[in-house]
């Protein structure tokens, strides 16, 4: 996950509906719900329940928009962050030996 995608997140949730997103960040649909469904599986989590005109959060979602500090969903959501990044950087040979 980079900045990027995490705006396209917020923005979707923010505006509950991936056309008025789309439309707030100057970019097309179909790309926007490819880069949601890829941050979907890299989280390995189900963030939106997508409906016919309304795009709404799920429990995981809603943890991702607004995590508390104290929350134990929370560091699970930083350590899979984490995890990613340290997988990227290991994929690019970035990593520190």
């Amino acid at each position: 996950m980079d900045i990027r995608t995490l705006q396209y997140f917020l923005a979707v949730a923010r505006e509950e509906s991936i056309s008025g997103a789309a439309e707030f960040l100057h970019m097309t649909q179909p790309p926007l719900s490819r880069q949601l469904k890829e941050l979907e599986a890299e989280l390995g989590k189900q963030l939106f329940i997508r409906g016919n005109r309304k795009i709404t959060l799920t429990e995981d979602g809603m943890i991702l928009r607004k995590p508390k500090l104290k929350s134990t969903p929370l560091l699970k959501t930083l350590q899979v962050i984490f995890i990613l990044a340290v997988q990227k950087l290991k994929v690019c040979g970035c990593w520190l030996k």
